[in-house]
């Protein structure tokens, strides 16, 4: 990475290196993801979950080198929970920074999103997920003309510490310039571990 890039992907790192030294919030959840041509960590905490609700702090990176290019992609952002009390279902909407390269080029935005969970007691540990993020055009940045990221998740939960899930997800922007058109980061399964503090 070299001028721009190289200072957008610095300061997203210090921005999540400081949020994660900081004392306002414990661990939550330490996911890892691993597919056949990318690997995925993420990190999200309770930040402000004395002061107003469920609120959590999300961030991540993700590599992949299912296209010649080996792309990247970070993110930041924060989301809102609740828990339905007539089903045992969790929703969440929240925002994201996108920040990384692909194709050779720089690509971000802020998107919008929202997820499900349901994991009811009587299905003795298992559960499903789904969720989705889009990055509008008019919000994009770099050579991006919007993002995507759509998935689902096939849960089991080992122990109240650990997590396993098979999960399925796509990963797609939208170039402008010479490499107009639609360029895949990522489609298809993974094995993930969700380890809880």
């Amino acid at each position: 990475m070299h001028g721009r890039d190289g200072i957008m992907a610095r300061i997203l790192f210090v921005a999540m290196a400081t949020l994660l030294a900081t004392g306002i919030a414990r661990a939550d959840i330490a996911n890892i993801q691993l597919g056949d041509d990318y690997f995925r960590l993420r990190y999200v905490n309770e930040s402000l979950a004395q002061s107003v609700g469920r609120m959590e702090l999300d961030m991540g990176y993700l590599y992949s080198v299912r296209n010649s290019t080996s792309d990247y992609l970070l993110h930041l952002g924060g989301q809102v929970r609740g828990e339905s009390l007539d089903a045992p279902v969790i929703v969440s909407v929240g925002a994201r920074l996108y920040y990384g390269s692909a194709a050779d080029v720089s690509v971000g935005g802020f998107g919008i999103g929202a997820g499900a969970e349901m994991m009811p007691e009587s299905w003795n540990g298992f559960g499903f997920g789904i969720y989705g993020y889009f990055v509008p055009s008019v919000v994009s940045f770099g050579d991006a003309d919007g993002l995507t990221e759509l998935g689902a998740t096939f849960n089991f939960q080992v122990t109240e510490q650990a997590m396993v899930q098979l999960g399925i997800q796509r990963v797609a922007v939208s170039l402008t310039g010479t490499n107009a058109g639609t360029h895949t980061i990522d489609d298809g399964f993974y094995l993930g571990l969700n380890i809880l503090f």
